[in-house]
């Protein structure tokens, strides 16, 4: 097994890199190794990130679009460059495999260089006052955007790269300063590419990275310079960052349930293909990862069998190699609890096709059948490598299903009619529908966020811009 030395970790505090007296070991799930030291900030670090960050908000605010566009586009071009050095950290701090690292890198090259697109893009409309009668006499007026200030980005363990993008990308192209708190698996990607942007050119003070657990978050959201929080993570963390955020602007991406329906019309094939890759795609860790699978009674035999082929013949391995299809999950803490999950719905009268099988931190591609809706395994988010295939014969019944659940984010129906699509469309409360696709599908400059639980306001940097400036309106009268 390949030995890798341990990354420091330090914090990024007005442009410097600062170490701190609290200091934090991230260990490589698969290698069971030191993968990263990680520098805790503290009240006083949060507090001093914030207060130059405020600085460099006048700075970036101060750009003209094209610059702020030339910097994100250098940053874009930069990562690209680096793509196996990132990739190796994901797979070290997170327990991806170099697959999926690699496609997360990919993904977030996208974000950065449609962002830049995007900076140059802000603008307003106009509006016709003599609409009214208190609007005549050769009045006009118009709206324009600005950035909104200081955003407190907070990033998820599972997707760090990616999610990172989604949140610098848009808040620079519009102006604003940015204090980021990486989840501590993400600590030093953050980190990476904070050293990405400076390169580029960003004003120093403009991205600060304050490194930490839960203390830190709460002390940056909670913060009185803070003007906007920007959230990824659990449910639970959220309702935590709302009691402590207060009358401030707040975005969240939160968990999800994802559900797709095969109905009896549907290509089946290639519905389990494309279902088997959106079910253990970041070994599961995903809050669009396929969690329940409906499938009509006249095809569930059939896609039952081919599901569990499929899914049975994916290597889980070193995550290093290339060959490695499945890595491991975060944690053996993580992993043991989806097991007990898996045992728990066996023991219930569930049956494992393939899977229910455990090694640290590796969890086996699992497919079960006979599952129960109380089932844990059905109605919470298990955030692992599980499906449950549960058959139907009333379409009706079977949206209501997927309906059936708090959180709301992605779905997918696999059918060739137009009817059927519609419907689904109609009657699915989740932010995201893909016809004939899986729910773990997403184009990076589409609209992308939560219904219910799963969070508020959207991603995509187009519309993550919107979330991070404030329209003005201006009216000219005639002098």
């Amino acid at each position: 097994m390949k030995t890798l030395a341990a990354y420091e970790v330090p914090m990024l505090i007005d442009g410097e890199r600062r170490e701190s007296v609290t200091t934090f070991d991230m260990v490589d799930p698969y290698r069971r190794t030191i993968a990263s030291r990680v520098h805790e900030a503290s009240t006083d670090d949060v507090d001093a990130a914030v207060r130059s960050a405020r600085l460099g908000q006048v700075e970036v605010a101060a750009m003209p679009a094209h610059r702020r566009a030339a910097i994100i586009r250098g940053v874009a071009t930069a990562l690209a460059a680096a793509k196996n050095a990132f990739a190796e950290r994901l797979v070290r701090d997170c327990g991806k495999c170099l697959k999926d690292a690699r496609g997360e890198i990919d993904r977030a090259v996208e974000i950065y260089q449609v962002s830049a697109e995007e900076a140059t893009r802000i603008g307003g409309e106009t509006i016709p006052l003599d609409a009214l009668p208190l609007g005549e006499g050769g009045r006009i007026a118009f709206t324009v955007r600005g950035p909104v200030g200081v955003v407190a980005a907070v990033g998820p363990f599972n997707a760090p790269v990616h999610v990172i993008a989604h949140k610098l990308g848009p808040a620079f192209a519009a102006g604003n300063a940015v204090v980021l708190k990486p989840a501590p698996q993400g600590s030093a990607v953050g980190l990476l590419i904070a050293e990405l942007f400076r390169a580029a050119g960003l004003p120093p003070r403009a991205l600060q990275v304050v490194p930490g657990r839960a203390a830190t978050g709460e002390a940056l959201v909670s913060h009185p310079g803070v003007d906007m929080v920007n959230f990824t993570g659990s449910g639970r963390a959220a309702e935590a960052l709302l009691r402590s955020a207060g009358l401030k602007r707040v975005t969240l991406e939160l968990g999800g349930n994802a559900a797709v329906v095969i109905h009896e019309d549907a290509t089946w094939e290639k519905a389990v293909a494309a279902c088997v890759g959106a079910a253990y795609g970041i070994t599961g860790q995903s809050c669009v990862s396929l969690q329940r699978l409906y499938v009509h009674a006249s095809l569930f035999d059939r896609v039952a069998a081919r599901f569990a082929e499929l899914s049975a013949a994916l290597r889980v391995g070193d995550t290093l190699s290339a060959d490695t299809d499945v890595g491991v999950m975060v944690s053996e803490e993580a992993a043991v609890r989806v097991k007990e999950w898996i045992d728990e719905a066996i023991a219930d009268g569930a049956k494992a096709l393939c899977g229910a099988r455990r090694d640290g931190a590796a969890v086996w591609p699992t497919v079960l059948i006979g599952v129960k809706p109380k089932m844990r395994v059905v109605c919470e988010e298990v955030f692992g490598p599980v499906v449950s295939l549960l058959p139907y014969e009333d379409l009706d019944a079977a949206l209501d299903a997927v309906n059936d659940s708090p959180w709301g984010l992605a779905s997918g129906i696999f059918t060739r009619s137009l009817d059927v699509a519609l419907l689904a469309a109609r009657r699915l409360r989740t932010g995201v529908l893909n016809v004939n696709g899986p729910s773990r599908y997403r184009v990076e400059h589409i609209p992308y966020g939560g219904l219910k639980l799963s969070g508020w306001g959207k991603e995509g940097p187009r519309y993550a811009i919107q979330e991070m400036t404030e329209m003005k309106t201006v009216i000219v009268s005639p002098s």
